[in-house]
């Protein structure tokens, strides 16, 4: 996929998660790096990775450090020969050279959510949980908005381990667009539509990678 992706960095523990949009091919290579893939030439985290290792330096951490204007910085923490280098990086580069060299990713707190919101106000939600199927669903920013300008839905935050949904095909990063053929432009028509078909089969409508496609979940 050569389009921009949206990615999600999470702690289960702490409920806590980031979400960010990267280039495709930064996505495939950390894509590769997370289940251990090897593609027939080196790709260039690949080459850097194997870099670091030559000049006796490894990657202690990596850590997104802030935001400005929607776009994410990072820092990455070598270590070698008992000195510290930092580097000034993207995060998607910072991420995948962190995952070749199994080293452990942090954030500012600031930049962190959670799954839950405390508004009592369906209106105002950011982020919304079906308990009963276990999926965790988010507003689109205006910035994934002006990624996917052709659809409105909202975002599958998260997937909940021994759910019904992680027994689906859906997948966390999908854009619900629709239910059971009714539109979820908003947290409101999801609530009330989901109110409405619990308990039967139900069919959510989901963009993924720019590809329109349907998922069936057994609601019983």
């Amino acid at each position: 996929h050569s389009g921009p992706v949206l990615i999600y960095l999470t702690n289960p523990e702490k409920n806590l998660f980031l979400s960010m949009i990267i280039g495709g091919e930064q996505a495939l290579s950390i894509y590769y790096a997370r289940n251990d893939i090897k593609p027939p030439r080196p790709m260039t985290h690949d080459l850097i990775s194997k870099l670091i290792d030559t000049l006796n330096y490894h990657v202690d951490y990596i850590k997104i450090t802030g935001m400005k204007e929607d776009t994410y910085y990072a820092a990455i923490y070598l270590r070698g020969g008992g000195k510290t280098l930092v580097l000034d990086a993207r995060p998607s580069d910072a991420i995948a050279l962190a995952l070749r060299q199994g080293a452990a990713i942090y954030s500012n707190a600031d930049l962190l959510k959670t799954y839950e919101s405390h508004s009592d106000d369906i209106d105002d939600l950011q982020q919304f949980t079906i308990k009963e199927l276990g999926i965790t669903v988010q507003k689109m920013s205006s910035r994934i908005q002006e990624i996917f300008t052709e659809t409105r839905g909202l975002i599958i935050a998260e997937i909940k381990e021994n759910s019904l949904a992680e027994k689906s095909e859906l997948e966390a990063g999908d854009i619900l667009t629709g239910i059971n053929g009714y539109p979820t432009a908003s947290i409101a028509d999801l609530k009330a539509i989901i109110d409405a078909v619990l308990g039967e089969d139900i069919v959510f409508d989901v963009v993924r990678n720019g590809q329109e496609m349907s998922v069936t979940l057994d609601g019983s």
